[in-house]
């Protein structure tokens, strides 16, 4: 029954992301009447910006050539500081691409609009390879600790694990004894169960 309902949190929890992204697609289509095929990719720099904020306190911006990070906190910020900074940044980066890109092409042909979508998808891209890398990146989970404690707590489980799966003498020494009487037990049962030997019939000689 726990199996049933993990799968189902987790169906749930994927469902809603996907309900989101589709959620944002519709509402731009409303807003800019064009299907943005630059939503993902948007996205994929929020979540950069968000792991730049967590972890090394930096926030980043969306060109190249110039400096694009601008130092916040040394050691990272907290979650209730990264979440909401990470939302307001994602707002005001689609405020710009609508009042440059997408508001100068309301009344373009729809290829023109997607045209300028995939630009832009391949633009941010281009940025995020340039400016992160191609290695993929992580994080720890919203309130979680981090990775290396959690595998010096799964290093000294298994230390307790092998240090304690060890048997006394005196208990190896009882596991001996109890096996020599079940072998003993064993053999005069089958002794008891033994096949008599068959006797030869004396054979009448006829007269």
């Amino acid at each position: 029954m726990s199996s049933y309902l993990l799968f189902l949190i987790l169906g749930v929890g994927a469902g809603a992301v996907y309900a989101l992204l589709g959620l944002g697609l519709v509402l731009k289509y409303r807003a800019a009447g064009v299907v943005d095929y630059a939503h993902g990719a948007i996205a994929m720099f929020s979540a950069y910006v968000f792991v730049g904020l967590r972890d090394q306190g930096q926030l980043q911006l969306p060109w190249l050539g110039l400096p694009h990070k601008i130092q916040i906190s040394s050691t990272g910020v907290s979650d209730w500081v990264a979440v909401p900074l990470t939302l307001v940044y994602a707002a005001i980066l689609g405020l710009v691409l609508f009042v440059l890109v997408y508001r100068p092409l309301q009344q373009a042909a729809p290829l023109t609009r997607v045209c300028a979508s995939v630009g832009i998808m391949l633009a941010m891209q281009a940025i995020a390879v340039l400016n992160f890398g191609t290695q993929a990146v992580s994080t720890r989970p919203l309130g979680g600790r981090g990775s290396h404690s959690a595998s010096l707590d799964i290093r000294r489980g298994s230390r307790s694990r092998s240090t304690t799966s060890e048997p006394s003498p005196a208990a190896q020494r009882s596991v001996s004894s109890s096996r020599g009487a079940s072998t003993a037990a064993l053999s005069r049962m089958g002794s008891s169960f033994r096949r008599p030997p068959t006797r030869r019939r004396r054979g009448f000689a006829a007269s």
